[in-house]
């Protein structure tokens, strides 16, 4: 990413997010997102990334959800993923985060308990989900696992080593 760029989201209370030049104060352009969009960064400074969420009929039908990927200096969106299930939105930073190897993205999922959908970043695709049932608000611990915080004071622990992913859970 620019090191001098600024990301507004939902800025003067509009949909979108400005990115701005904070070395000159102009606008470099926006990106659309709609207030309940959850928004990461690529580690490895390439692309951004939202989650969303949207319905043929503004507000209910048929109801899709994607991962879409950005490029940082054109600001074009480079891919669109859809996400099987119930993804999880509403605008929160660890509902949405990027492993730090930039390869894979976890998305919170809610179908009919809580899931992680795993996006492979480099093939453009939805790679599996994996059930924590009780855990939400993850955070990336190594760059092929993440952990989350469960409902019972638990910290679930989990590692993707390109198969069935291993998940440990704390003491309380």
């Amino acid at each position: 990413v620019q090191p001098h760029w600024v990301f507004v989201n939902r800025g003067g209370g509009a949909d979108g997010t400005r990115i701005f030049d904070g070395d000159t104060g102009k606008m470099k352009g926006m990106v659309n997102m709609y207030g309940q969009d959850s928004f990461a960064f690529d580690p490895l400074g390439k692309n951004f990334y939202v989650a969303q969420t949207i319905w043929s009929k503004l507000d209910r039908g048929t109801r899709q959800d994607n991962l879409l990927a950005y490029d940082v200096t054109t600001l074009k969106l480079v891919a669109e993923v859809p996400i099987p299930g119930r993804m999880l939105i509403g605008n929160r930073t660890h509902n949405l985060v990027i492993t730090s190897d930039g390869k894979k993205a976890l998305i919170y999922n809610m179908q009919p308990s809580s899931s992680v959908n795993v996006v492979d970043l480099e093939k453009k695709a939805f790679e599996q989900k994996i059930e924590l049932p009780g855990c939400a608000t993850m955070f990336t611990n190594t760059s092929n696992g993440f952990s989350a915080l469960c409902s019972n004071g638990t910290l679930a622990t989990v590692a993707m080593n390109g198969g069935k992913p291993a998940i440990t859970r704390s003491a309380r």
